[in-house]
């Protein structure tokens, strides 16, 4: 398994460019039985981020699980891709072979601060 925010794993492909590892990373992403791409639409793929993204997906097509993280909807995703032709060839890649899993509630972060801090953002609020 392999967890990566998008936006790192970009940075670590084009790393991989810069330093001749390009090769290496991406069969170490097919190899992988599980990868998680998190903050999924946090920020636009430019053409070359989308095709990575793309290529990795058909990478691991059929082969490999690829979980997709996201606060957006699906419906949305599309939309961070600067070339439409590529957004369209992920996202049939992604969401006709995929189990759709939204989750409601609040977030784990708030609870997961302390009791002074609530305290403190509660008296803000008031």
């Amino acid at each position: 398994m392999q967890y990566y925010r998008l936006p790192d794993l970009l940075t670590e492909l084009q790393f991989g460019r810069e330093t001749n590892q390009y090769v290496q990373i991406r069969k170490r992403l097919q190899r992988r039985d599980i990868l998680i791409l998190d903050d999924w639409g946090m920020a636009r793929l430019d053409t070359l981020a989308g095709h990575e993204v793309a290529a990795i997906i058909e990478d691991r097509l059929g082969s490999a699980s690829t979980i997709v993280v996201s606060q957006f909807p699906v419906h949305t995703w599309d939309e961070i891709f600067e070339d439409k032709t590529t957004a369209d060839a992920v996202m049939d890649r992604l969401v006709h072979l995929a189990y759709t899993i939204n989750l409601e509630g609040g977030s784990l972060r708030a609870n997961a601060a302390s009791a002074k801090l609530r305290q403190f953002k509660d008296d803000l609020l008031q």
